[in-house]
């Protein structure tokens, strides 16, 4: 689902990470030893803007991703640094590949393709597609859509959604040029994650969902291809969130409490 750099630190830190680095530190954890690849922290790729999973806010990434990731640094007694990069390379695995980042944050949706890039924790958010538009748009569900101009954000599952479905479809690099681009009338609607849209929708009056597309669609942590101690182990953490109601409370500060509630994932069926 997203974006570019938002400042000069994390320019720097990106430059740093383009050089190719090695595993820098070893940390030990009920998973078993980790590598992380620069010491004393947990970097985490992400791609920002796209509230309000992560977005800029004084110079400083913020958002449910970055307070996700945090929690799981903190398990292992380290920092986290967010590393803002495109998305394409994020879905692609190559920034995990090319140890940019031990993980990827970044408000992704589970599919096929990535599985196969990455190895894919369990959900943190359940999220679904949805159709936003204005309200005088004549739109009323993902039916109107063919003929009319359609927005969607490069490389998302609403990228994916207008190519199935035929749409003329205009491609934006982040969310909040996506959204610019529907409030200043360039825009018919726009097709995307419907948490991404909580912020539109509180703020522009005008904005309303009218569809929601498909049963849900899980939000992701990406760990790199064989990784297997670092993925059990930001499986463990999330599971000890979902119990102990830190995650809730996640979801709740950046979702809204009646969108948290949806978000909820549904637990993993024991096996």
């Amino acid at each position: 689902m997203r974006r570019s750099l938002a400042s000069a630190g994390l320019t720097a830190a990106a430059a740093l990470a383009l050089t190719g680095c090695t595993p820098m530190q070893t940390v030990s954890t009920e998973s078993g030893e980790v590598q992380l690849v620069s010491e004393g922290s947990m970097t985490m790729c992400a791609n920002s803007p796209y509230k309000p999973f992560e977005f800029d806010r004084g110079g400083e990434i913020v958002g449910l991703d970055p307070d996700l990731g945090t929690e799981i640094a903190r398990s292992m007694g380290v920092e986290l640094t967010v590393l803002n990069t495109s998305f394409e390379s994020l879905e692609s695995g190559s920034a995990l590949s090319s140890l940019q980042c031990d993980v990827v944050i970044s408000g992704m949706g589970a599919t096929e393709e990535r599985e196969s890039v990455m190895d894919l924790s369990q959900p943190y958010v359940d999220d679904s597609l949805a159709v936003l538009t204005l309200d005088d748009s004549g739109i009323a569900s993902a039916e109107d859509l063919p003929g009319r101009r359609v927005g969607v954000q490069q490389g998302t599952s609403g990228d994916d959604y207008a190519d199935e479905a035929g749409l003329e479809k205009i491609q934006y690099e982040d969310t909040g040029l996506l959204l610019q681009a529907l409030a200043t009338g360039q825009l018919d609607a726009v097709v995307g994650n419907l948490s991404i849209f909580a912020d539109e929708l509180q703020t522009n009056e005008r904005a309303t969902v009218v569809d929601e597309i498909g049963s849900g669609e899980p939000l992701v942590v990406g760990v790199r291809q064989g990784n297997e101690n670092l993925l059990r182990h930001v499986d463990s953490v999330l599971a000890e969130m979902e119990r102990d109601g830190r995650l809730d409370a996640i979801r709740s500060q950046w979702l809204g409490a009646e969108a948290a509630d949806a978000a909820r994932p549904e637990a993993p069926e024991a096996s």
